[in-house]
């Protein structure tokens, strides 16, 4: 939307940040895929990634829902809440499924 406002900046600034979320995912998925795999310390590990996940996906979708309100204010929408949300579920899915893990 910040180009179509004349805003130069705003793009450069969300691409840089997209960038840097998906290597960020990346390095956290293969620490999180060698530490639920350890010889010695899989069951524990797995446990604490399992309670981690118990927490935060819970306080995730709190959030979302927070954020929906301001979602909804632009007038053009390329894609609706409920789409990114299920894409978010989606991807969240695959992940924990290549790492062994349930939501």
């Amino acid at each position: 939307m910040g180009s179509a406002n004349k805003d130069s900046m705003t793009p450069s600034v969300i691409s840089a940040a997209e960038a840097d979320y998906e290597r960020n995912l990346a390095n956290t998925v293969d620490l999180i895929y060698l530490l639920a795999n350890d010889p010695k310390y899989a069951t524990e590990n797995r446990a604490l990634f399992q309670r981690w996940l118990a927490k935060h996906v819970e306080l995730g979708e709190k959030a979302a829902d927070a954020l929906q309100p301001l979602w909804s204010k632009p007038h053009s929408k390329p894609v609706s809440f409920q789409d990114a949300r299920s894409k978010s579920h989606e991807r969240l899915g695959q992940i924990l499924g290549e790492l062994g893990l349930k939501q």
